[in-house]
């Protein structure tokens, strides 16, 4: 996958819009960035904190399973003297073709759940996004599972993930 984002970090809203709207102020791209911004805070009851942007060029490009993080230590960068709030939730939106997300209820120090038996793998769900379908998640959830794009076997065009972290 290519990250329009910082590899470290999640990038703020504002520096996303900037990116996009460097060379001209009225582009779809960053036009489609804040209205999913807003839209989500009026239909969520979120702040939107911060953006990360993937793009899956074929079914071979993948995301490992992870957790978001939410932490609100996260920094700008070396110039930057804005810190971001801790999150309470994502909203992923897709674009492009359908791809499997894989959701996974994990055991650990920070999940709530234990194991089942010494045989236990716990649980594994695969879930379709289509273009145009969105994913939301809070922090409970983000505690208990983890989530990821897994490579596919069948050929499929490109795909835009915009996920929205929030507060």
């Amino acid at each position: 996958k290519f990250l329009l984002t910082n590899e470290e970090r999640n990038q703020s809203a504002t520096a996303i819009v900037g990116v996009l709207e460097r060379e001209n102020q009225e582009t779809d791209a960053g036009k489609g960035i804040r209205a999913l911004v807003d839209y989500t805070e009026q239909n969520y009851g979120y702040r939107v904190t911060a953006i990360q942007l993937n793009f899956h060029p074929n079914q071979k490009s993948s995301h490992k399973q992870h957790r978001d993080i939410y932490g609100a230590g996260q920094k700008g960068g070396i110039n930057c003297t804005c810190s971001f709030m801790k999150c309470t939730g994502t909203v992923c939106y897709s674009l492009g073709s359908s791809r499997q997300i894989l959701c996974e209820t994990i055991t650990d120090s920070r999940s709530k759940y234990e194991t089942c038996g010494d045989e236990c793998a716990g649980m594994k769900t695969y879930k379709w996004m289509h273009s145009g379908s969105a994913m939301h998640f809070n922090a409970p959830w983000n505690n208990n599972h983890t989530h990821g794009v897994p490579p596919m076997d069948d050929p499929c065009g490109p795909r835009i993930s915009i996920a929205l972290l929030c507060a």
